[in-house]
């Protein structure tokens, strides 16, 4: 297996919130010289693991137990040094994406990260502006709590 292969099953890993698998590959590459990146981009869409996690919450509600999962794949991720305000090919962060899919916590698991709510997407969108398009307003008050602690 080629390290692209490698790292692109690294991204539908990371999309499934599968946190054990992930983490056990995670530490199986640690000793690599040229292995795993935990910021490797899909060619596609410019996405990273980080997003794709996000992106995999999406249909999961507070009470399920998946939501837990990605959560958790979120913060192993972080702990493994991702570049959480990584955007991709249109400009959109993991917190835009967030507010895209409607997951406050998955929101709130980002400003802990330290996720800059300010970035702007590629048509000058912030995470706010993305949440008050789509109504997201239920995402909003860990935006807000993150934006007072940067004044």
């Amino acid at each position: 297996m080629h390290l692209s292969e490698i790292n692109n099953a690294f991204l539908r890993l990371s999309n499934s919130g599968k946190a054990k698998e992930l983490e056990q590959l995670l530490e199986a590459s640690n000793g690599l010289r040229s292995g795993l990146n935990v910021n490797h981009t899909s060619p596609q869409d410019g996405t990273t693991a980080l997003i794709q996690c996000v992106i995999g919450a999406k249909p999961y509600s507070t009470t399920d137990k998946a939501l837990g999962d990605f959560k958790a794949c979120i913060r192993l991720l972080g702990k493994h040094g991702v570049k959480v305000d990584h955007q991709d090919q249109k400009g959109r962060s993991a917190l835009h994406w967030s507010m895209v899919c409607n997951s406050r916590e998955v929101a709130a698991e980002l400003v802990q990260l330290r996720a800059d709510p300010t970035l702007e997407d590629k048509e000058g969108h912030t995470a706010v502006e993305v949440a008050l398009r789509h109504g997201r307003f239920d995402c909003l008050s860990a935006l807000v709590k993150r934006s007072r602690r940067k004044v």
